[in-house]
């Protein structure tokens, strides 16, 4: 998490060297500066809080209660704090821009392959991620942006490059997948 408000040196090191010589200046600069690092943490405390990027626990479970989110036990901080984006971020209207900008948050760029055949009212979203939380939260964006008659799904796509790189897509689409599985081919 990235800290907004960087940390500051002991007042103590401010003085002019004349003053440092004082022992009294010391022992008083040894008292104030505990206040002042409880009121710097407090201060670091509500400002991380105040953004999605680097709030903490404490911050995105209010955030989290402010958007009707609730968490799963399995969620870590950063899967609430995506959904947390994703909710904070909702408006209207929708158009495709706006669907692609909205899977690129979820998933990352490049991170997915949006297909649509918008004649038939069907759109495919076939994502990279090994998260079920952000496959559900992908399906759940799509349920509220797309319109009623549209029909849409959401698959997980895995790169199999490595497996079946050697063959040739002619040799590929031949054979079935047990006889491909088997290395028949």
């Amino acid at each position: 998490m990235a800290e907004l408000l960087p940390k500051r040196e002991k007042l103590y090191d401010y003085l002019p060297m004349l003053m440092k010589s004082f022992g009294e200046m010391k022992e008083i600069f040894k008292s104030v500066q505990i206040e002042t690092d409880e009121m710097e943490n407090g201060i670091r405390f509500v400002l991380n809080n105040a953004f999605i990027e680097t709030a903490d626990e404490y911050g995105i479970a209010k955030y989290e209660k402010v958007l009707g989110i609730l968490p799963s036990d399995d969620d870590d901080l950063e899967v609430r704090r995506m959904r947390v984006k994703i909710r904070w971020n909702d408006y209207l209207p929708y158009t495709v821009a706006t669907l692609r900008e909205k899977l690129d948050t979820i998933c990352g760029v490049g991170m997915y392959t949006l297909s649509m055949d918008l004649e038939n009212y069907q759109i495919d979203v076939l994502t990279q991620l090994v998260s079920p939380t952000i496959l559900d939260e992908v399906t759940m964006l799509l349920e509220k942006i797309l319109p009623a008659e549209m029909v849409y799904s959401v698959g997980q796509l895995f790169n199999t490059w490595d497996l079946f790189g050697a063959y040739k897509w002619g040799v590929l689409v031949s054979k079935t997948w047990d006889e491909v599985k088997s290395d028949e081919i």
